[in-house]
């Protein structure tokens, strides 16, 4: 029998909140329980959500949660509440998304206990690159037999994406999760006749911006279209992360054709293959100034360019949509496998 399939020979369905239904097999076996939580929900909007995840999980056989659904994580809280009932009664679950950076002090005691609690419920967890195989489970103190590679996908859509301009001024950064903002802001100083452009409200009231950086939230469709009419994308990871982050918008930048550079940190280098469809720098200052003066320089246009048009090819066959989706279905179904054996 394929391993996919359940004990019956056909697909299970799955219980999730995760809106995936432009993916026809996702909308034929997912079971929805309402409109996907918001980016930025309200204390009574999380509440509900945890109160008909809970609900629909007791219900289900299978089960999707994700990592972040709002501030006090209530699908993790979903799984803490079924590891607390016995095996013979609780769904094959699978935990996927950017899992957490553990907080130093008692609030990462406290997130460890909640983890190792969910723990007990979860079946799979879908992590989102190659390194968090190991580091995931060495954080949190979980099986590390648990955990399964599902690479992010670029959110833009492809129709979007616009061919490499050689008039582009500024250079672009974005995004406020796990950023190093104040490398870039020296980095900066070093380049004074090219703008830079940060979308980020990690940098909202500071006073001490070089003149040559702009810094504000802008709304996702100002994200792109900054983003797609720059000179180069950097991304300026913190270090010592645990997890991946950032993925969206290198991959996005590359997909725009942009020359991107972004530091060396989890999953960078399952998506970016350095000085072939980007650059991977390893965060200090001189290794931004290197690598922006470097695709800046008009005499090596045409290799930037075609640097830029390998980088769109390689996200557009590797990192799509469909792929990353497959990849989730995948071991949806080797936990719901896994739970019958």
């Amino acid at each position: 029998m394929d391993k996919r399939l359940g004990a019956d020979g056909v697909e299970p369905d799955f219980f999730t909140s995760l809106d995936y239904v432009d993916h026809p097999g996702w909308r034929r076996r997912a079971r929805l329980p309402g409109p996907e939580i918001q980016r930025h929900p309200s204390t009574g909007d999380e509440v509900r959500h945890f109160v008909r995840m809970l609900r629909g999980s007791l219900r289900a056989k299978v089960v999707l949660l994700q990592a972040h659904t709002g501030r006090f994580q209530p699908d993790l809280l979903v799984a803490v509440v079924l590891g607390l009932l016995p095996a013979r009664r609780r769904p094959a679950v699978v935990l996927m998304g950017a899992m957490w950076q553990r907080d130093p002090g008692w609030r990462g005691i406290v997130q460890q206990a909640l983890v190792r609690r969910a723990d007990r419920a979860v079946t799979l967890y879908a992590v989102q690159s190659s390194e968090e195989l190991e580091s995931f489970p060495a954080t949190w103190k979980i099986p590390a037999d648990k955990t399964r590679i599902c690479l992010y996908f670029a959110t833009t859509h492809l129709s979007e994406a616009g061919p490499w301009a050689q008039d582009c001024r500024h250079v672009f950064s974005g995004g406020d999760s796990h950023r190093d903002y104040d490398t870039l802001l020296e980095v900066a100083t070093h380049l004074p006749d090219r703008p830079f452009v940060l979308a980020t409200s990690l940098l909202d009231g500071r006073r001490d911006l070089p003149p040559n950086v702009t810094a504000g939230r802008v709304t996702p469709a100002e994200y792109d279209d900054l983003m797609r009419s720059s000179a180069a994308v950097v991304i300026p990871m913190a270090g010592g992360l645990t997890r991946a982050a950032g993925q969206q918008t290198y991959l996005n930048a590359m997909l725009f054709e942009r020359p991107t550079i972004v530091s060396d940190s989890l999953g960078v280098r399952d998506h970016i293959r350095d000085g072939i469809t980007g650059y991977v720098v390893d965060g200090s200052v001189d290794a931004y100034v290197r690598a922006l003066r470097a695709v800046l320089d008009d005499r090596r246009a045409e290799e930037v360019r075609r640097m830029c048009r390998t980088a769109a090819d390689d996200v557009r066959k590797r990192f799509s949509f469909t792929a990353h989706t497959d990849r989730l279905l995948e071991i949806i179904d080797e936990a719901a496998a896994t739970a019958t054996a």
